[in-house]
């Protein structure tokens, strides 16, 4: 959440979360917090299960400002749910992602100029949640630590960034 709070450059309205574990749970309940702007927040899960049924009662009970819509669907399942990932990312202000994927959850051209992205989920080479093309298009690519980041995170890996295109939250 201090990534958004130090590099978001307008108040946000729509907050896409990808995941429904126990992060996702943490970050959005920090940022709607933190951001009474945002009016609208939509949970997008591989599966209906019951860490998104939990999820879903605790938003809806704790967090009145927001509308909330909970979306099942993985990229490249269907037509139907790519189209409605590209409507739902490209409406986003603030994309936050907390998933084990191994690939990237939505195009990076459904992503609109000046979006806000938190990627959580990545802590293995294998592991993607954006594709690269997405990585070389940000403006900044802020990280806890470049070196385990580089060695690590699979979006950042295969985006091939030098090392001083990354910027330490520290540094921030």
């Amino acid at each position: 959440c201090l990534a958004t709070k130090l590099l978001c450059k307008r108040e946000p309205l729509v907050l896409v979360a990808f995941g429904a574990g126990g992060q996702i749970h943490a970050h959005v309940q920090l940022l709607l917090s933190t951001y009474p702007s945002l009016k609208e927040c939509i949970i997008v899960n591989r599966t209906q299960n019951d860490r998104l049924a939990q999820l879903r009662a605790d938003l809806e009970l704790n967090y009145k400002q927001a509308t909330f819509s909970f979306i099942v669907a993985s990229y490249g399942d269907s037509l139907d749910s790519d189209a409605i990932l590209e409507c739902v990312v490209s409406k986003a202000d603030i994309i936050c992602t907390a998933t084990s994927s191994v690939k990237a959850l939505f195009r990076a051209g459904w992503v609109k100029t000046g979006a806000h992205i938190n990627l959580v989920g990545s802590y293995t080479p294998q592991m993607q949640e954006v594709d690269q093309d997405l990585i070389c298009r940000a403006s900044k690519v802020a990280v806890d630590s470049r070196e385990a980041c580089l060695h690590e995170a699979g979006e950042l890996i295969r985006a091939g960034l030098p090392q001083e295109r990354l910027v330490e939250m520290g540094e921030l």
